[in-house]
């Protein structure tokens, strides 16, 4: 774990604070893995807004040994065992989250904003994509970069390993939102993909969805964005913006969704 005193998007250092805290289930997994006299104290955070690009973070960022912790079995036995004794509401929550993942509107959806684009794509590497469920259907290569390399994928797609040939398309689908530095994610895909390639990024309108612009309680996600902030992160990376916008249907959560070239 780490304490930061600038934006993890922007770098500004303009940010106001607010006392925050991570939820229950945060601190039942992260917190107590650390077996010190610290449960108690490290369940709480600030919450920083930066006043330069919007984006709300936990001031206490969790770091990758601390997000093997929480993703340890990922919605698995163990994973929900401990979050359902911490929240009555949890299977209303993975139900839902299990359905729009599935849902064919919601892969319809990334088409129409992304599909004009694949027309000359030949691979793609989904980054930190689950099972592969949330990859175009083109006739291209498809991969997955995931941490857990013995995850049972989605049939035609394959573990993305080193030596691999380069991708012409990257996707980073809900992932931004979980990490603790997120230029660092994405200059990492950048490392897996051509020169010039493809990328969509895509992370949920939280802000929106919450209709508060400084939230101060932290669960699995632990950065809120803005569509500035999402322009600004891709500016900072050197990502050339092709197309940027809020999207959001009956069955898809509010989300921003961004295409641009590496």
């Amino acid at each position: 774990m780490k304490i930061v005193f600038e934006c993890i998007v922007c770098g500004s250092k303009d940010l106001t604070y607010k006392s925050g805290w991570f939820e229950s289930f945060i601190t039942s997994t992260v917190f107590a893995s650390h077996k010190t006299n610290t449960y108690n104290i490290c369940q709480y955070t600030n919450s920083c807004r930066c006043n330069a690009c919007g984006t709300v973070f936990s001031q206490l960022r969790l770091e990758d040994d601390d997000l093997h912790s929480l993703y340890d079995d990922y919605m698995g036995k163990s994973y929900s065992t401990i979050r359902a004794l911490c929240e009555n509401n949890y299977a209303d929550v993975l139900e839902k989250t299990v359905r729009e993942q599935e849902s064919p509107v919601r892969k319809t959806t990334v088409m129409d904003f992304i599909g004009n684009y694949l027309e000359d794509v030949n691979s793609i590497i989904d980054f930190g994509g689950d099972r592969g469920q949330h990859i175009p259907d083109i006739n291209a290569k498809k991969y997955v970069y995931e941490i857990d390399k013995n995850k049972k994928l989605v049939d035609g797609v394959q573990h993305f390993k080193n030596g691999m040939p380069k991708a012409d398309f990257a996707m980073c689908c809900n992932v931004l939102e979980h990490v603790a530095y997120p230029r660092e994610i994405i200059n990492h895909m950048k490392f897996m993909c051509n020169d010039d390639a493809l990328c969509f990024i895509e992370v949920p309108n939280d802000l929106f969805t919450l209709a508060d612009i400084h939230p101060v309680s932290f669960h699995e996600h632990q950065v809120f964005y803005t569509i500035e902030s999402i322009k600004k992160l891709i500016d900072v990376i050197e990502i050339k913006t092709m197309l940027l916008d809020y999207l959001g249907t009956g069955e898809v959560t509010p989300v921003i969704y961004a295409v641009g070239r590496l």
